[in-house]
């Protein structure tokens, strides 16, 4: 379709531009049989090395291998980066801005160039010496992002305003954090409550929903505190069936959980993995009002470390004297800290 592109090294250009050239084996006709393999690129990234050429300014129409592999990526959901560009071909097309990047020498001063292509594409060059450090290529529709980068400061989740995908995105990171930060009250959870405290209560016996409660808030307090591992069985049939977990929704006299926490039986002795209160709950007593019922049924229990400071001044309020013990024994020098339960 465009001259310029004969002789060019397609193969390694391919490979640059992030569309591999792969080994690809006919299927024997034998499975113990030798196999023979050819190299060659997958028919969409084909596609896709035909789009980047377009972005570049090539005289080149990928249309019609576009029209012809849309409907196999429109129903997919997971794509790769040349699926993404087919299906994103109609709308994006001319309107990319590719920035190329190479390495140059960096005593050189810095020479800039613009010009304009014959199909419209605006071209930004910088040079150093004899040598390219970076081309910019924008297409003949491209315009100036008014998107801004911007972090909730609810969610805690970064987003770009004036990006659809992005904003929907954030919207549903948004709606699951609220659920945590500013829980609903919960029937299942009142009527639950109405039968005694002990309705708080999270092991083989509960509902899967009470699992997925406590789920949740372990995989919260994972984020929060930058631990590399959930505190808590997967929500599944085995899940549920582990006598060693046992957990707690803190919930308040509606049922709107405000917390939960999670124990471990580890050759037969108790240990307090994990705690978490919404933080607008915390220092109102949350913790401190199960605590004696957790001495009851779990007896001396470890508490797990790191400990905060916050967990700390906790600890020499309600603990008992033997859990004091045996933090002292194990840490003589003091806890670690950790982010505050």
């Amino acid at each position: 379709m465009d001259f310029r592109t004969h002789g060019l090294p397609l193969g390694e250009l391919a490979q640059l531009a992030g569309y591999p050239v792969q080994d690809v084996y006919q299927r024997p006709r034998f499975k113990n049989a030798s196999g023979f393999s050819s190299q060659m690129v997958a028919l969409p990234d084909v596609v896709g090395l035909c789009i980047f050429f377009k972005q570049l300014g090539f005289m080149i129409d990928p249309g019609p291998l576009v029209d012809r592999l849309y409907a196999h990526t429109a129903v997919k959901s997971y794509l790769t980066r040349a699926e993404s560009d087919i299906y994103c071909y109609s709308v994006m097309r001319h309107k990319e801005k590719l920035a190329l990047r190479a390495a140059g020498p960096i005593d050189a001063p810095p020479i800039q160039r613009e010009w304009r292509g014959a199909g419209g594409h605006r071209y930004q060059c910088l040079l150093r010496g004899d040598q390219v450090t970076s081309l910019t290529i924008a297409g003949p529709r491209w315009r100036a992002s008014r998107r801004i980068e911007l972090q909730c400061s609810v969610c805690g989740a970064r987003y770009t305003k004036g990006d659809p995908e992005s904003a929907l995105n954030h919207r549903t990171t948004h709606a699951q954090a609220l659920r945590l930060l500013k829980p609903q009250t919960s029937k299942p959870m009142r009527e639950r409550l109405q039968r005694g405290v002990a309705g708080e209560r999270v092991d083989v016996n509960s509902p899967i929903w009470m699992h997925r409660e406590v789920a949740s808030r372990a995989l919260r307090f994972k984020r929060d505190f930058g631990y590399d591992w959930l505190q808590w069985p997967s929500v599944t049939t085995r899940a549920r069936h582990d006598p060693r977990w046992v957990g707690y929704l803190f919930a308040d006299e509606n049922g709107a959980i405000d917390g939960a926490c999670g124990f471990f039986c580890d050759q037969g002795h108790w240990r307090l993995d994990w705690a978490w209160v919404r933080p607008d709950r915390r220092r109102h007593g949350v913790l401190a009002a199960r605590w004696p019922r957790f001495l009851d049924e779990f007896g001396d229990f470890w508490i797990e470390h790191p400990i905060s400071d916050e967990m700390r001044a906790f600890i020499d309020r309600h603990a008992t004297s033997e859990q004091r013990r045996l933090i002292r024994e194990r840490y003589p020098d003091g806890s670690p800290i950790s982010n505050p339960i």
